[in-house]
Formats: C-alpha cells, structure tokens, sequence
C-alpha cells in the first residue's frame, strides 16, 4: 500500500512539473510573440520616420527651387501626399502596441482593476471589430484602383499603392490589438 502512495505521490509531482514546464513554455512563446511583433511595428514606424525626412527634404527643395529659380519639381507635392499617406498609417500599428492611441488615462486609472479588465476587453473587441470592417473596405477600394488601372496625374504611379497604406495599418492595429491581451495578463494591476 505504501509503495502505491509513493507512485501516486511521484505522478502529482511529475504531472505538477510538466503542467509547470508548459505553464513557462506558453508564457515564453507569448513574450516572444509580443517581441517579435513590437520589432515588426518599430520596424514600420522607423519607416515612416524615413519617409518623414524625405518629405520634408523635397518640400524644402521644391520651395528652393519654385521661389528661388522660378522651376519647380512638378512630381515633389503629389509625392509628398502619397508619403504622408504611407506616414501616419504606418505608425499607427505601433501606437496600437504601445497604447498610446488616444483615451482617457485619468478615467481609466481611477477604475479598479477589474472593471479596467473588462474595459480592456471590450475595447480590444471593438477595436478588432471596426479595424476589421476598415481593412476589408480598404482591400476592396485597393482592389478595385488595381483592376481598373489608375494612375497618379503627375508621376503615374499605379493609385493602389497609395490605397494599400489603408489594409496594411488595419491588419498591424488588428495584429497588435489581439496579442496585447495575450502579452500583457497580470500586469496592469496596481
């Protein structure tokens, strides 16, 4: 009888430590995920910091160029819109990750950790929700400025590059906003 008690006792041990072992192997597989999805968005706004300085290296030029040698590049304003476009949408995934979309952070704080819980919930399910609707409307408007072939007056470049900034930064605020939950349990709490 004792020796069937000493096994039974090894085997809540042993299912303990394995059940512990894949308890640090999820948490671990989350951290990276959420690392590896922070580079990608990181990697996206360094991008549009990139197209920020060549927008304002063109505007700067072609105000030299206009006021000063009465020759303006005709290409520099169209291409200036279309990177402004591409700029802030390619940010907006990394303020997703990081929170840092607007809210109201005093209401927020002043709620306790449960209802901040539920709030949190409900506003990654909308957040999904409606980012969801925008990048299936924004594929489409691509889609369709693909097939019928439209291009840009100035430099004709084909219009759907400029639509595509749309579904990219809805599918990096859907990416971001569904790991957030998974990278971020137990924290928050005060």
């Amino acid at each position: 009888m004792e020796g069937a008690l000493g096994v039974l006792s090894t085997l809540r041990w042993s299912v303990k430590i394995n059940s512990l072992a894949f308890l640090i192997k999820r948490v671990w597989s989350m951290y990276q995920l959420g690392k590896s999805t922070r580079k990608l968005m990181a990697l996206l706004d360094n991008m549009a910091c990139v197209l920020l300085a060549l927008i304002t290296a063109f505007g700067f030029i072609n105000v030299v160029l206009r006021y000063v040698f009465a020759r303006p590049i005709s290409w520099s304003e169209e291409m200036s819109v279309l990177g402004l476009a591409w700029m802030v949408y390619l940010s907006q995934g990394l303020l997703e990750a990081d929170n840092d979309q607007l809210r109201m952070t005093a209401l927020y704080r002043a709620m306790g950790w449960k209802i901040r819980q539920i709030v949190n919930g409900f506003r990654t399910a909308l957040t999904i929700a409606l980012s969801g609707y925008l990048l299936y409307a924004g594929a489409k408007v691509t889609y369709r400025n693909y097939s019928m072939e439209t291009v840009t007056q100035s430099l004709g470049l084909p219009l759907w590059i400029a639509f595509l900034a749309v579904p990219v930064a809805f599918a990096c605020i859907i990416l971001a906003r569904a790991i957030d939950p998974l990278t971020r349990i137990g924290q928050d709490r005060e």
